[in-house]
């Protein structure tokens, strides 16, 4: 996935875009509450017991560009935002949803370590990340013959949320950098991409449902990646398991089920979690953002219908075929519908349509 032989302009290009996605990530983030919890999770990864974590969090808010906007304020929870701020157990005890994306966490760390202002470090992170989706989307398009295609990708990209997820202090940018990296790497046929999907959990562990319909999906059809994606699946599930156990995350420490519905000490709530696959029902049948999906998912395996190939065995068609499946896994079992979450399916729909339109896509695997 390197830059060689592509022309002078293409390369001044993607610096262009990546600076500019990234200075404008940093300069107006989307700031919430989480970004005082992931400051506070890092300082504990430098040492800083639950007291000196939540002052060091809570300073950092105050210093961060005047201290104002939506991270001290109450907003809709203010007695729990009070408590945040008062109690600095009570902020320790909150901190496992955080803890556990140390992926996140640990670059943030770093640049609190180095005297980077903790809330300034989360921006920092994922402003970097969203110039990185801009790098590697541009080396995706190194097959491309038309020149006209990797701006219309870019732009594309731009429109459907890279610069979005990359203004937000979560780990969001640098999960779709990750996955996406694993994307790429497949996409070359190279088993190395599994190597990604357990770092990918420690971004964020829910990618743990992306990694196992690109996982099955590929290794179906691509038979000598089977031993690979299997061993990347289970190393992903042993290090979802053991980070969640490590990091208090709640309602993990038996079953990755639980946190599609939450849990209750514990114990497996039946009713709650039909009760979220209801809502997930709901968000799936009304997200236009789905069926936009959807509807370039199906132009796209037209296309290649019309040739003559089997969809399943056209690389193209396949990850279009994947990027549909991650967005519906996202809404039916998490039904949040924030753009940010399906940054990275998009890309893939981006690269995999650009190659069908592009006329150069790889032949189809041999099982």
């Amino acid at each position: 996935m390197s830059f060689s032989g592509r022309r002078p302009l293409s390369i001044a290009l993607t610096v262009a875009v990546a600076l500019l996605v990234a200075a404008e990530a940093y300069r107006r983030p989307e700031l919430n509450w989480d970004a005082l919890a992931y400051a506070g999770a890092a300082a504990e990864l430098t040492g800083a017991d639950a007291g000196r974590a939540q002052r060091t969090a809570y300073e950092a808010a105050e210093r961060f560009r005047g201290g104002e906007g939506p991270l001290l304020s109450e907003g809709h929870h203010p007695e729990y935002r009070r408590t945040m701020r008062t109690d600095a157990e009570a902020f320790h005890a909150t901190l496992g949803w955080y803890r556990a994306r140390i992926g996140y966490t640990a670059p943030v760390a770093l640049l609190m370590a180095a005297g980077i202002n903790g809330i300034e470090a989360t921006v920092a992170v994922s402003a970097l990340s969203g110039a990185g989706i801009v790098l590697l989307l541009s080396a995706a398009g190194r097959r491309w013959k038309h020149g006209a295609l990797l701006p219309a990708a870019l732009v594309t990209a731009a429109v459907l949320g890279t610069v979005r997820v990359a203004r937000f202090s979560t780990p969001d940018a640098l999960a779709t950098l990750v996955l996406f990296g694993a994307f790429l790497l497949l996409r070359d046929g190279r088993r190395s991409a599994y190597a990604l999907f357990p770092f990918a959990m420690l971004v964020r562990s829910d990618l743990l449902v992306p990694a196992v319909i690109i996982a099955v999906l590929h290794a179906a059809v691509v038979p000598k990646h089977r031993i690979a994606a299997a061993a990347g699946i289970a190393a992903s599930l042993l290090v979802v398991f053991g980070l969640h156990h490590w990091s208090g995350y709640p309602g993990w420490s038996e079953a990755y089920l639980f946190t599609f519905a939450g849990s209750t000490g514990g114990t497996f709530d039946g009713a709650l979690f039909l009760s979220s696959l209801g809502a997930g029902v709901s968000a799936l049948g009304t997200s236009t953002r789905f069926f936009a999906a959807a509807g370039m998912t199906a132009a796209g395996l037209a296309v290649v219908l019309r040739s003559g190939a089997d969809p399943l065995r056209h690389p193209a068609a396949r990850w279009l075929l994947v990027a549909v499946l991650i967005i519906g896994a996202r809404l039916l079992l998490f039904p949040m519908m924030d753009v940010r979450f399906l940054v990275m399916p998009y890309i893939i729909i981006i690269v995999a349509t650009t190659d069908i339109v592009d006329g150069i896509v790889r032949p189809a695997e041999e099982p």
